[in-house]
C-alpha cells in the first residue's frame, strides 16, 4: 500500500459510505423508487458500468486504507469482493446481470425491500465508522 493514497482512499470511502447510507434512507421511506431506481439503472446502456467501476474503486479503497482502518482485516476481505463482483458482473455480462437483477426485484416486497436496506444502511455506517477511526493518518 502506498501511504500516500491512505488519505485519499479514506475520504472516498467515506464519502461512498454516506451516499450509501443516504441512498439506503431513502429506499427505506420509497421502497417501490428505489426497485424502479435499481430496475432503471440496469437497463440503461451504462448501468453494468457504473456497477462495475463503483464496485472496483470500492475495493482498491478499501485496501488501500486498511492498514489505517478500524478493521483492517476486514477491510480487505470486503475489498477483494467487492473487486470479484466486478469482474462477476462483467463475466456475466450485461443481459444476464439485467435478468438476474429482474429476478431478485421481482421477488421482493415492501418489506423484503426494506430488511436489505437496513443490511445496507448497516453496511454504510460501518465503512464509514472503519475509515473515520484511525490517527496514523490524517485527512489532508
Amino acid at each position: 500500500t502506498v501511504p500516500e493514497l491512505i488519505p485519499i482512499a479514506r475520504i472516498f470511502v467515506i464519502v461512498l459510505g454516506a451516499a450509501l447510507f443516504v441512498f439506503a434512507a431513502w429506499g427505506f421511506v420509497n421502497p417501490r423508487q428505489l426497485l424502479q431506481a435499481v430496475k432503471a439503472t440496469m437497463d440503461a446502456e451504462w448501468g453494468i458500468w457504473l456497477a462495475v467501476v463503483i464496485r472496483l474503486l470500492l475495493g482498491a479503497a478499501l485496501i488501500i486504507v486498511a492498514p489505517a482502518a478500524a478493521f483492517p482485516v476486514t477491510f480487505v476481505v470486503i475489498g477483494w469482493i467487492a473487486i470479484a463482483a466486478a469482474v462477476a458482473a462483467v463475466l456475466l455480462g450485461r443481459s444476464r446481470l439485467r435478468a438476474f437483477t429482474n429476478w431478485w426485484i421481482d421477488r421482493f416486497s415492501g418489506a423484503g425491500v426494506r430488511i436489505w436496506v437496513l443490511v445496507a444502511l448497516a453496511f454504510a455506517g460501518f465503512l464509514v465508522y472503519g475509515a473515520a477511526l484511525f490517527e496514523k493518518y490524517p485527512l489532508p
